[in-house]
């Protein structure tokens, strides 16, 4: 009932809530698909044209070997299909202030000579500026472009993993030795991990690894926005 008078009251409806791994009362096909699905079927009540904005990930597809992500894009699907003026939004890796991906890296590469690398650290991404992707999300809404879009936000700059902790590296003034960890070991620690309290990395995050996360040129970026987001 609360969300029902939330969404009456809304001009616009911005959805951020996932899941980063399955557990005993949380699914992803309960907690992302099913969720979103009653979320759009209350919109539909009360306003199709109402403007949705859905929080993705770059590199969604069904062909993922991600069971998460296999399950967002699903739910992407249903978005598209149900509702107009709907704007998903995938960005690669946000950097900022309390971001997941730095607060856990950083506590290694600052207390350990060794730093680890999943595979040869060679996979591809693209790192963006969490403040500029709030100021897209605002440029979009200023648009109220009635028309479905997919926008992936990336930096301008592309990494490889193992460049990337480099330039950490760099930045702290510390020498560290990176140590290629294959991804069959990997998942064995993970596996491992997951079963304690330790809120570290998943067996899916982990499939992330593998994947390249990089602008696709097949949808909208920065540039249809009129925004040039900064580098790291």
């Amino acid at each position: 009932n609360r969300i029902k008078i939330i969404i009456n009251r809304a001009d616009i409806i911005l959805n951020l809530k996932t899941i980063w791994q399955e557990k005993r009362e949380y699914s992803y096909e309960k907690n992302i698909l099913n969720f979103n699905k009653e979320l759009v079927n209350l919109i539909k009540k009360t306003d199709k044209n109402k403007e949705f904005i859905f929080f993705s990930g770059l590199g969604v597809s069904e062909e993922s070997h991600s069971k998460r992500i296999k399950y967002i894009s699903k739910t992407e699907q249903y978005i598209l299909n149900n509702l107009r003026g709907v704007s998903i939004i995938r960005p690669s890796i946000v950097i900022g202030r309390g971001d997941k991906f730095l607060s856990r890296i950083l506590p290694i590469i600052k207390l350990s000579y060794f730093v680890p690398l999943f595979g040869a650290g060679n996979a591809k991404l693209q790192p963006v500026f969490v403040d500029d992707v709030a100021i897209a999300i605002e440029l979009i809404l200023l648009k109220k472009n009635d028309n479905n879009s997919i926008y992936e936000l990336v930096g301008p700059e592309i990494f490889t993993y193992k460049s990337l902790y480099k330039l950490i590296v760099e930045c702290l003034g510390l020498k560290r030795k990176f140590v290629p960890i294959p991804f069959v070991l990997a998942k064995v620690g993970v596996s491992i991990i997951e079963k304690t309290p330790i809120n570290l990395i998943t067996k899916d995050q982990l499939l992330l690894f593998k994947e390249n996360n990089i602008f696709s040129y097949k949808y909208k970026g920065f540039e249809n926005i009129g925004f040039k987001p900064r580098d790291l």
